[in-house]
């Protein structure tokens, strides 16, 4: 018989599970696509996530107002395609959305998003995802790492009081 060791505290920029209600101070944390992909394409006004590398896991208190933030860099084959992005938290139900159209082939947008939730189960872990749609059979990219260092790319954040 063999123990499992597993950490007590998670406390990092993708996974804010550490709370404390006497000193309650702002936290946030950032994960970001590490590669370009290219998915969900012909599904508008459904939404689909973008990729589970993206899910920033955080816990939060019953009374708070938790803070997500999006940037998406997008682009797509073809001109005159309408992209869409949102933020979704615990799944595919989109809280907030925002779109591009891109005037021609093989051009990339940056969409910058916030919103926030409130309402959310006190002590579970919940997620903020990023959301993707467009309304074209043809496959939008979406950037990761390949931008470079710019701070582009597609990235989710969380900002809570912890």
């Amino acid at each position: 018989m063999g123990l499992k060791l597993k950490l007590a505290w998670i406390d990092s920029a993708g996974n804010l599970q550490v709370l404390s209600y006497y000193n309650r101070r702002t936290k946030s944390g950032w994960t970001s696509l590490a590669s370009d992909i290219s998915t969900i394409g012909n599904n508008y006004p459904n939404y689909a996530e973008v990729s589970t590398t993206l899910r920033n896991s955080f816990i939060s208190w019953a009374d708070e107002e938790v803070l997500m933030y999006q940037n998406a860099s997008v682009s797509i084959s073809s001109a005159m395609i309408n992209v869409f992005v949102g933020v979704g938290v615990d799944g595919v139900t989109i809280i907030a959305s925002g779109y591009s159209t891109n005037n021609a082939a093989a051009n990339y947008k940056t969409m910058t998003l916030t919103t926030n939730k409130t309402g959310l189960t006190e002590a579970a872990i919940h997620y903020a995802t990023l959301l993707g749609s467009s309304n074209s059979a043809t496959l939008p990219t979406y950037y990761g790492a390949s931008l470079g260092a710019d701070g582009a790319g597609c990235r989710i954040g969380v900002t809570i009081k912890g």
